[in-house]
């Protein structure tokens, strides 16, 4: 039975730690700060899932994001890659191909045990995510 999930609301970044995944939700164009203060809520969430001995399935969906990414934001995306290895994530929302290929490359390139994929419906996304 799912527990009563833990939501941290950033600037429009909300990050949502449910019973079983990772939830971090995007709205609108993405800055370092934002992207940044996202982080450290994910960090926090993951603190969480790790003590129940679960995997660490996370959950991004984007909504009203401009087609090319912003660098700044981007760099600061790659830092959560990097401290945390996820064993799942699902990208929901509209991405551009273009944001799609970049998220990809270097995800994979820091960590090439993640299954990562992109579905446009949230709750196909979380069903994927939750799959074995």
């Amino acid at each position: 039975m799912d527990q009563d999930p833990v939501q941290s609301v950033n600037n429009t970044n909300t990050v949502i730690t449910h019973n079983d995944y990772i939830e971090v939700i995007w709205e609108g164009p993405q800055n370092s700060e934002k992207v940044h203060q996202s982080n450290v809520e994910t960090l926090k969430a993951v603190e969480i899932i790790q003590s129940k001995h679960k995997p660490l399935l996370l959950l991004l969906r984007i909504y009203n994001h401009p087609l090319a990414p912003n660098m700044e934001a981007f760099q600061e995306v790659l830092k959560i890659f990097q401290a945390i290895t996820f064993n799942k994530v699902a990208i929901s929302g509209t991405v551009s191909p273009q944001m799609e290929t970049l998220i990809a490359s270097v995800v994979s390139s820091i960590n090439e045990e993640v299954e990562l994929a992109y579905i446009a419906e949230p709750e196909e996304a979380l069903a994927w995510l939750r799959s074995n």
